[in-house]
């Protein structure tokens, strides 16, 4: 998810009176998507929720020490795990939802039911 504050050199949640004159600043595409998000009241309330549950997930991802660790693959994705828990998969899904979109999240998560299910079952 692009953080169109940091693109405009703002503090996240900024009034709109403070979004529109920066905006000549973004290049064509950042400008018409910052435009089509923050200048609608709704879209900009749902960015802004999201940008505000990204940051706190980012502080936790910080606080945890789950930034810089080793990897290991689950179905072509890339997991960078401390110790092999859910709520670590959990927070990896969240992220690759945000960076990819809902299917390959779905995915994802598919593998991991599967791989607690056949854990389960021993």
């Amino acid at each position: 998810m692009i953080d169109y504050y940091r693109e405009l050199k703002l503090p996240p949640y900024s009034p709109v009176a403070d979004i529109k004159p920066r905006l000549e600043s973004l290049d064509e595409r950042k400008r018409q998507n910052a435009e089509y998000i923050l200048l609608s009241p709704l879209k900009k309330k749902v960015y802004d929720n999201y940008l505000r549950q990204l940051i706190k997930i980012g502080k936790m991802r910080v606080a945890t020490g789950l930034i810089s660790v080793g990897s290991w693959q689950i179905h072509g994705y890339v997991y960078t795990p401390t110790t092999n828990t859910l709520i670590e998969k959990f927070i990896h899904g969240v992220q690759l939802f945000v960076e990819k979109g809902i299917h390959h999240l779905i995915r994802l998560l598919t593998a991991i039911q599967k791989q607690v299910s056949s854990t389960n079952e021993k």
